[in-house]
């Protein structure tokens, strides 16, 4: 029987909510990966800085204990949505490794921007159940995703063409802007600066993170300035979760065939 390797990459983080993320979503994966278990599959996690075992160590401790060439193949994972800078040293990395496939970051993969876009959708039943908005006034509210923000302009440039087409394919529900938290312009002050935010019965701010963390809690600042009927999504990460690993199996199974 074939040993194969699925290693979910994360890039980590010192902020503690972001890493229960990230442990409650690999926690779930691999349950989905060990049901392949028949087929020889091992499940592995990784980071890129922060926490342990980094790439690196984890690539050296495949090495030290023979894995490497023992797994007939290795599929590597990485949990990040674009492309940046990460995944080209991830790239680097595994450069001249026989058995190592790296698969493909989130927006790399065929289909993500409709999961996002669902994601959107259930959120807003999620909030229509939950009392919190009322449908009418849908349409007269703004939809602001928030990136991270990068100096890698590849990532810039996914990031807003990913947002424009995830708001096409959600159907286009009120009005659209993008922002970024940190290392671009705009910024999320600059946009709600620059609009009368009084026109808008809710500013919907989509955070185009994984996880809860540092990022979430910069946005969450900068809105304490405005007043504004705003509601911030829960990160795509923690509230579909297990939908989201059902996506990452499925894009596995499509490689390892």
């Amino acid at each position: 029987m074939e040993k194969v390797l699925y290693v979910f990459l994360s890039h980590g983080s010192p902020d503690k909510e972001n890493s229960e993320g990230f442990s409650v979503l690999s926690q779930i994966l691999e349950q989905k990966i060990s049901s392949l278990r028949a087929e020889g599959i091992v499940f592995k996690r990784a980071f890129l800085e922060f926490q342990s075992p980094t790439f690196d160590e984890f690539l050296e401790e495949l090495q030290k204990q023979g894995d490497d060439v023992s797994f007939e193949r290795i599929f590597v994972q990485p949990a990040l949505i674009f492309r940046a800078g990460h995944i080209k040293d991830i790239e680097n990395k595994l450069r001249g490794m026989r058995n190592f496939f790296l698969l493909k970051y989130f927006y790399g993969i065929e289909g993500f921007p409709n999961f996002f876009a669902d994601y959107i959708n259930s959120y807003i039943d999620f909030l229509r159940d939950e009392k919190k908005i009322d449908n009418e006034f849908l349409a007269r509210s703004l939809f602001l995703f928030v990136g991270r923000g990068s100096s890698d302009e590849e990532a810039t440039s996914d990031f807003y063409r990913f947002s424009r087409l995830v708001w096409e394919k959600a159907g286009k529900p009120g009005y659209f802007e993008v922002s970024f938290c940190d290392a671009n312009f705009p910024g999320v002050q600059d946009v709600l600066s620059a609009l009368n935010l009084e026109r808008f019965s809710y500013v919907f701010i989509i955070p185009v993170v994984l996880f809860r963390g540092f990022v979430l809690k910069k946005i969450e600042k900068s809105l304490s300035e405005f007043s504004a009927n705003f509601i911030v999504f829960e990160p795509f990460g923690n509230f579909f979760a297990s939908r989201l690993a059902d996506f990452l199996v499925q894009h596995f199974l499509n490689h390892a065939k």
